[in-house]
């Protein structure tokens, strides 16, 4: 049986987060087979920032099969690791060379990882298998809705029933190290590059896309006071007033003698 730490942090309940992998070569996550005494652990350090930003102690973590995935003889709509966020660290801990300050590593001491044996979502979670086919590509979703979340504790115990399995230990051109810093790190930025190029060019559109409206409306303002204006003074020449004994328009009266506000 998995074992489900209680988060205290912001007051909320743990939380499943599901995401659509496209890679799955050992880099993130990362399950490298314990040496000796040592105890076995997932890590996710690179990729999905937003979703590691989010996370926090107790919060079930899933990565799924994407179509990437599927052409290299991976199962669809199954599930690559599930895993429980133990403990949140700070990049800097991990890594001699991060993206970002604010980059942030999941370390879960207690998960299951299939690789390309990945577990498919079983018939009895039809909840989540709708779901799982309504993913994009590599976007976290996060789901509370009751059903779905029954779905998920009765998938996390059913996956924790099987034995798991471990990343390649050879990691080709991503140098990294493990959380408790067995090995050297030379460089691990590059595997930022990709989402963070995303999310500057989402943050981006978003801040054009504000002062554009921001625009738009400046333009209806103006517009909507020259109207006013024009409506104004067609009113103004139109309207009857007394003059002289007897009634007139403001267009043959004696403006200098009319005061209008």
């Amino acid at each position: 049986m998995p074992n489900v730490p209680i988060s205290t942090q912001n007051q909320r309940l743990p939380e499943f987060r599901l995401y659509i992998q496209t890679v799955d070569d050992g880099v993130a996550p990362c399950a490298p087979p314990p040496a000796g005494t040592s105890p076995a652990f997932l890590s996710l350090a690179v990729c999905k920032p937003v979703l590691r930003r989010r996370m926090r102690a107790g919060d079930t973590l899933i990565g799924l099969t994407g179509a990437a995935l599927v052409e290299e003889g991976y199962p669809k709509m199954a599930i690559i690791y599930i895993a429980i966020v133990d403990e949140v660290m700070d990049g800097k801990d991990n890594f001699t060379n991060v993206g970002r300050d604010n980059v942030r590593v999941l370390i879960c001491r207690d998960f299951r990882y299939f690789a390309k044996q990945a577990v498919e979502i079983p018939d009895w979670a039809p909840c989540l298998r709708k779901l799982s086919q309504k993913m994009g590509r590599g976007c976290p979703v996060v789901t509370n809705e009751s059903e779905i979340r029954q779905e998920l504790k009765r998938l996390r115990k059913y996956t924790w029933s099987k034995e798991t399995r471990y990343t390649p230990i050879a990691l080709g051109n991503g140098p990294r190290r493990s959380s408790r810093g067995e090995e050297e790190v030379e460089e691990a930025s590059e595997y930022f590059d990709e989402e963070d190029v995303e999310e500057d060019e989402e943050r981006k559109e978003e801040e054009e896309d504000v002062e554009e409206d921001e625009e738009m409306e400046e333009t209806r303002k103006i517009r909507r006071r020259k109207t006013r204006r024009v409506q104004l003074d067609h009113a103004l020449k139109n309207a009857s007033v007394w003059v002289d004994g007897g009634w007139s328009t403001n267009e043959a009266a004696d403006n200098s003698s009319l005061k209008v506000r």
